[in-house]
């Protein structure tokens, strides 16, 4: 893939896992809030606690792997002359 492709995605899903991360954390602090907005079933149970942060793991994850395609790897040692 070309670097530019690899960065439109990387850039992507940035995007979508900080939108999904903010969804999530307040989903984890607010669970019947958040089920009582759906407008699909409003009245079911809200998730468990172990659905709840394993979407926020994803999420997470999704952010990662958008910066390392993105080109941002802060654990890598820079070698004297690299940019």
């Amino acid at each position: 893939m070309s670097k530019a492709l690899l960065g439109i995605l990387g850039a992507l899903l940035i995007t979508l896992s900080l939108l999904g991360v903010l969804f999530s954390v307040v989903e984890l602090f607010d669970p019947v809030g958040s089920k009582m907005s759906d407008d699909g079933d409003p009245l079911s149970p809200a998730a468990s606690l172990a659905v709840r942060i394993t979407n926020l793991v994803a999420y997470l994850s999704a952010g990662i792997l958008g910066t390392v395609l993105l080109g941002w790897r802060p654990w890598r040692k820079k070698k004297d002359g690299e940019p």
